[in-house]
């Protein structure tokens, strides 16, 4: 929430400081302030104004797609504008004056006139005879620097129409980034680690320095100092003489570096802010916080990273960027498949092992306290009273477990092995199903001997496609292509209702009446109000991944994607669901199987990445926005004030005045001067 001093901002970097809060995914996920989906991957971005003024537009190198131009005049709100193709996949884009010149690999750089920002037109080209890779503008517009593959070239633009290749340096190795910093120009690739160029004269670049390193990603600098992040790591050279590169800071990153680094007002953001570093003290550098954006490129500018993505353009407030929200893992042997949660303890499916139970009293410290090997492989676990029910694959002959968990430390198997084996199971009172092939209906009202009751075919649930949900009287199943329901009153009947073009992973929420079910990259939101009639209402697109897991909590939904991490959907209107934010910033397994979210936090079974607790808790009321329109202003003051008067002198000491900010039970000067500390923090 941004504070605002006398009306709502407006303009690119109008948006105000936003004060500190907890580090849930939910409350953290409201720094995403806008995004623009584009149909490429995002791999660059700049941002400047139509015609060469206003800082309005967002320009985006977008893969196959060619130059993307967003209207960025409203951070909040950005909007599509234009686009136009290019030889080649845009790879990085740089502007001077009113042209936009991409970099498109082995084709070399094309050139855009953007002086209409919705009527692009490509004006010019010109080749190199390595893949070009990078591209950076001189302040002053007047030339260009690219990183060829094969080294440094330096491009007079003066003319737009025919670009003049005028100074050219060939690197020792292959190099991809450019930066340049007053008359150096730093260069970098991968095994090459980092070349220092005097570019004074573009006519004759000069190699003066070089720092070697491996697995360089990318390099930034302000004066006296280089920035260079590499996997997992950011090193700060002294540049004060640039024959003599010294590193002189060093700090570990968390995660793997991915794309790039931005060194802006005494911070380094690496990723586009999934990791930003306080380098106030540039022989101390120290992490300060993981914002929710993972960007292949971005520009910062005052409060906001505009981020390009694999998604398209996002713009985030990284002023106080949050601290990871992973509260705790614990590895596998193996791989973990499900996860239920009951009092203090997860009970976990793992592949080769069976049941294990964890201690989660401590997330930080997450403690295996017993385990039962159920010989097969174990797909699902769902804990139910004092029993867990624990399912073995449909290809084992091992079947449906049942354990007694009332002891958590001493578990007691009740049941198995058997013959009911699937791939994913529910259990409600005395009735269970199991996906497979059948599908089974399974009577438990005695956990000692498990009675099949009914079974359909069709539904071919495997590995995969399987999940199953009870809940209101019904059983909802998913296969390879299909979504059933069925009466649990008539075990034995065909299903009450069949819909097609879904699957994969699913979860019921019957208090709103609605499933979310995983379509074909997406998930697809229900009604099912009327079981008998489920109702297309809404879907979400996730381009590249599927959807392995599913888990509805309040008004949002939580899925597992199999290209890694976590997804946080709003679906609180259910027609328009709205993709919020990625954990990968904070957290990322190939394979999340399993989820399960319980009091702000979420249990995360991540195949061989073991098990994750994750903090999803919101943001805390904002005091300050005493009338809760979203901004703190003017009108905050008034409405406090008014409030204020009205309390002041009243017995609050059983609660109920709005204006007791202190919590002292009385309603004095003491408030008014705690309102106009929160009120002047902001939120």
């Amino acid at each position: 929430m941004a504070v605002v001093l006398g009306g709502a901002a407006g303009a690119v970097g109008a948006v105000g400081a936003v004060a500190a809060q907890p580090d849930g995914l939910l409350c953290a996920g409201r720094d995403v302030l806008g995004r623009q989906e584009t149909h490429g991957i995002a791999s660059g971005i700049a941002l400047g104004g139509g015609g060469g003024g206003g800082g309005e537009y967002a320009y985006v190198a977008d893969g196959e797609t060619g130059l993307v131009i967003v209207s960025i005049a409203d951070p909040s709100a950005p909007v599509f504008v234009s686009s136009v193709n290019v030889a080649g996949d845009a790879l990085r884009v740089a502007l001077s004056g009113s042209h936009a010149f991409v970099a498109i690999g082995a084709f070399g750089v094309q050139v855009i006139d953007v002086s209409d920002p919705g009527v692009p037109v490509v004006i010019a080209g010109f080749g190199r005879d390595g893949d070009v890779l990078d591209v950076v503008a001189a302040p002053d517009d007047s030339v260009l620097y690219l990183a060829d593959g094969d080294g440094l070239a330096i491009v007079d633009v003066s003319d737009p129409y025919a670009p003049l290749v005028v100074g050219e340096l060939t690197t020792p190795g292959s190099v991809s980034r450019v930066r340049v910093e007053g008359d150096i120009a730093y260069v970098s690739g991968e095994e090459t680690g980092v070349h220092v160029v005097d570019v004074a004269d573009p006519f004759n670049p000069v190699l003066v320095g070089s720092f070697a390193a491996d697995s360089v990603v990318d390099v930034d600098a302000a004066p006296g100092f280089a920035y260079v992040a590499r996997d997992f790591e950011m090193i700060v050279l002294d540049m004060a003489d640039p024959t003599q590169p010294v590193a002189v800071g060093r700090v570990e990153l968390p995660g793997r570096t991915r794309s790039d680094i931005v060194v802006a007002s005494g911070r380094a953001y690496i990723d586009g802010g999934r990791v930003v570093v306080d380098i106030s003290q540039p022989t101390e550098p120290v992490v300060v916080g993981q914002c929710l954006v993972v960007a292949n490129q971005a520009v910062i500018r005052g409060p906001l990273s505009f981020a390009a993505t694999d998604e398209g353009v996002e713009i985030v407030d990284v002023s106080e960027p949050p601290r990871s929200g992973v509260l705790g893992s614990i590895s596998t042997d193996d791989a973990m498949e499900s996860v239920d949660v009951a009092g203090s303890y997860a009970f976990v499916a793992e592949i080769g092992e069976g049941l294990g139970i964890i201690d989660i009293s401590d997330p930080g410290a997450l403690v295996r306290v017993a385990s039962v090997d159920t010989g097969g492989f174990t797909h699902d676990v769902v804990v139910r009273g004092d029993y867990a029910y624990v399912l073995e694959s449909v290809f084992s002959d091992r079947g449906l477990w049942i354990i007694d968990i009332s002891e958590p430390t001493a578990p007691v198997v009740v049941n198995g092995p058997n013959t009911l084996r699937g791939s994913r199971l529910d259990v409600e009172g005395d009735f269970a199903v199991v996906s497979g092939v059948p599908l089974r209906f399974i009577d438990v009202g005695d956990p000692a001997a498990p009675v099949q009751i009914a079974t359909h075919s069709g539904i071919n649930g495997g590995r995969l496609h399987g999940q199953v949900r009870i809940a209101g009287g019904y059983v909802f199943a998913v296969g390879r292509d299909e979504f059933r329901i069925y009466d649990i009153a008539h075990p034995a009947d065909d299903p009450i209702a069949i819909v097609g073009s879904v699957r994969n992973a699913m979860d019921v929420d019957m208090e709103r009446g609605i499933a979310c079910v995983a379509g074909r990259s997406a998930v697809k939101i229900f009604d099912i109000s009327e079981p008998a009639a489920p109702a297309l209402v809404g879907s979400v697109e996730f381009p590249g991944g599927v959807v392995l897991s599913i888990e509805i909590f309040g008004a949002w939904a939580m899925v597992g994607v199999g290209d890694g991490g976590l997804r946080l959907v709003d679906i609180s209107n259910p027609a328009a669901p709205r993709f919020v934010a990625s954990s990968e910033a904070w957290y990322a397994a190939r394979f999340p199987w399993g989820l399960a979210v319980v009091d702000d936090r979420a249990y995360i079974a991540g195949g061989s990445s073991g098990l994750t607790v994750l903090d999803v808790s919101d943001c805390p009321p904002c005091l300050a926005d005493f009338n809760g329109d979203g901004e703190v202003d003017t009108q905050d003051f008034d409405a406090f004030l008014d409030v204020w008067l009205a309390e002041r002198g009243e017995d609050c000491s059983g609660g109920g005045c709005a204006a007791d900010l202190t919590g002292d039970g009385v309603v004095d000067t003491r408030d008014f001067v705690e309102f106009l500390r929160l009120w002047a923090a902001g939120c």
